[in-house]
């Protein structure tokens, strides 16, 4: 475990955030909001899907790759970076790397979905492998000291989190009327980031976020208001699974800007991911189908609410996600 952090502020969050959006524009797409009419059918609500699974990458993360890397100095940028990540974030990174000029260096749990190596191979990373997260973050730690790079954390950087405010940003343009915005959380860097800029931007919009219930972190710090120890378990949806830091930066903003945390089951999330396949014709990743799969139940209560759903990612092989979705049925 490591030392308390300094702690961040929603006005942090929000500038960096604002200043980081027209330095890695260029590098982005600029992804589609769609209203799912079947999704209101199932749920009562109105609501519109954010498909941040279409971004360059495959995934929401490289806002924060690119908004760190834009940040280094030239010289920190020639040592090259490092990053312990289940996939997404080193995908991420490792295309951020190739626009800006630097080498990306990522260790990966020997877990990892195999289309998510593929991607990093052909993005030019230099992977390594250890039995699990915990332990590529250990390494990648010890890497970075004796060689110079920069370490990345997936959310615990002000820099990622801030580049998940630019995605709050697009939001608050593209969505001016919900009432809920729902994302999933794993480190909580995005619901920190995101959440923080519709604080300050829509302070009447709701920040929901989905959690597995198989890694309860946020479900149990949230209801508790401070970090308490929790087994996570592995889930189908891995990038919401496994340890997180008790000392995050995410935790304060986490408390202070999402107002409901929701458990959801991997039963939960398979059936969201054949759902958007049948309905929206959409491949996404579990963690990627987590808050649609929390919107769809009825437990969550949202009839008559409007609802923004972020999906964030899509990077699963195709031979997992047929038998993910045959076994969902």
């Amino acid at each position: 475990m490591t030392g308390p952090r300094d702690r961040l502020e929603v006005g942090d969050v929000v500038g960096a955030a604002r200043a980081a959006r027209p330095l890695i524009a260029p590098h982005l797409h600029r992804t589609p909001v769609e209203l799912s009419a079947s999704a209101g059918r199932v749920s009562g609500a109105s609501v519109w899907l954010k498909h941040e699974q279409q971004q360059v990458t495959g995934s929401f993360k490289p806002r924060g790759s690119l908004t760190k890397l834009t940040r280094l100095t030239a010289t920190a940028r020639s040592r090259g970076v490092v990053a312990p990540t289940a996939g997404n974030h080193g995908i991420g990174l490792a295309y951020a790397a190739g626009r800006l000029g630097t080498q990306a260096h990522i260790y990966l749990p020997a877990a990892t979905d195999r289309a998510k190596l593929d991607r990093l191979a052909d993005l030019g990373a230099r992977m390594e492998t250890f039995a699990d997260i915990e332990s590529a973050r250990r390494a990648a730690l010890a890497s970075a000291a004796a060689y110079g790079w920069t370490f990345s954390s997936a959310y615990d950087d002000p820099d990622m989190i801030a580049g998940a405010g630019t995605l709050g940003l697009e939001l608050d343009e593209e969505l001016p009327d919900v009432d809920v915005l729902v994302v999933p959380i794993g480190g909580g860097g995005l619901a920190a980031g995101l959440g923080a800029v519709l604080a300050e931007h829509r302070p009447g919009v709701q920040v929901w976020a989905a959690a597995t219930e198989r890694s309860p972190t946020w479900l149990r710090w949230h209801a508790a208001g401070r970090p308490v120890p929790v087994q996570p378990a592995e889930s189908v949806a891995e990038g919401l699974s496994g340890a997180v830091d008790p000392a995050t930066r995410t935790f304060g903003l986490v408390c202070q800007v999402v107002h409901r945390v929701l458990p959801v089951s991997d039963e939960q999330i398979i059936r969201g991911l054949r759902w958007l396949a049948a309905e929206h014709q959409q491949m996404v990743e579990p963690s990627g189908a987590a808050a649609l799969a929390a919107v769809l139940d009825p437990a969550a209560g949202l009839a008559g609410a409007r609802v923004g759903v972020v999906l964030t990612g899509r990077n699963v092989g195709l031979p997992r996600f047929l038998r993910l979705v045959a076994e969902s049925g």
